[in-house]
């Protein structure tokens, strides 16, 4: 069976033996966003006698929204660290997948900062869906306030060969908050971030776009705007040569372009994390930006 919902919470599906309804018949309770939106269930009955041999029934924890890294276009194969941003009051989460769809049977690792009323730090590792002792393993440490509801906080995670960690600052090695060896590795292919138990979250995730991912291709996202970025070289020639000399340039990320006129593009030394590229209107200009990954993720596009 496959639906769409619209609801805050509590949407329940119920299976019965039954045709007409007979709770004295066996049951199942599928609950989707329970306890306000925070857990989802799946419940057996027996029969109508509500004893506890006559039901079963097990929670899983289910954010009210994850982002999924992979959608803007970046193939995330193989990524060992992650450095960001968050301002929330806590349960701040990252799941790395095996899977690139989230298949919850792969193996994942499951990194949470300020769980339990931001006082504690997770490290988790499932090897499948089971939820037996045996596919999963936990770890925390006490992390009291470390993230904040008003002021955003930087942290990053780190995968490598099994080994597990949590630090604070921008620098990745530095300021260690948890860490744990849960062998064997497994090839990151997939992440997701969100915000759990009822907190709502603001991030900014750093993505490093490397240069060998660049395809060789650029694209136009809009008409009549140029960006606002420093001017590395400005020359009269064609669209074709401007193309080709931002190529030859691994600084470059980009040409403003307008009848003959090429203004190729950098980011400012030092620039840090990019979150938007400025732009104006220019009647006749049209920015290239470069592209990566087979034309998947083109910067320009996505701010």
């Amino acid at each position: 069976m496959t639906f769409e919902v619209k609801a805050c919470g509590e949407a329940s599906i119920v299976m019965l033996n039954s045709e007409v309804g007979d709770p004295k018949k066996p049951m199942l309770n599928l609950i989707i966003g329970g306890e306000n939106n925070t857990k989802s269930a799946i419940k057996r009955q027996l029969d109508d006698s509500l004893t506890g041999t006559s039901q079963r029934g097990v929670f899983y924890p289910t954010p009210g929204y994850v982002v999924d890294v992979n959608k803007y276009g970046l193939d995330l194969t193989g990524i060992t660290t992650l450095t960001f941003e968050v301002m929330a009051c806590g349960e701040a989460s990252i799941v790395m997948s095996n899977s690139e769809v989230g298949d919850p049977k792969k193996p994942m690792y499951d990194f949470i900062i300020g769980g339990e009323n931001n006082q504690k730090s997770f490290l988790r590792r499932r090897k499948d869906d089971s939820l037996t002792a045996r596919s999963k393993q936990t770890v925390f440490y006490h992390t009291p306030d470390v993230c904040k509801c008003d002021e955003y906080r930087p942290f990053w995670i780190r995968a490598i060969d099994g080994d597990l960690w949590i630090g604070e600052g921008r620098i990745v090695g530095m300021n260690v908050t948890a860490e744990f060896y849960y062998p064997p590795p497994f090839t990151v292919r997939a992440i997701g971030i969100y915000t759990n138990q009822e907190n709502v979250g603001e991030w900014k995730v750093q993505l490093e776009v490397l240069h060998k991912l660049f395809d060789g291709s650029f694209l136009q996202c809009s008409t009549n705007y140029k960006a606002v970025l420093d001017i590395i070289l400005s020359k009269k020639t064609s669209l074709l040569q401007c193309a080709i000399m931002c190529d030859m340039l691994l600084s470059c990320i980009g040409h403003n372009y307008h009848y003959q006129s090429c203004e190729l593009l950098a980011f400012s030394p030092g620039h840090g994390v990019v979150t938007k590229i400025p732009k104006k209107q220019e009647d006749g200009w049209e920015f290239y930006t470069k592209c990566y990954r087979y034309n998947r993720a083109c910067l320009w596009c996505y701010f």
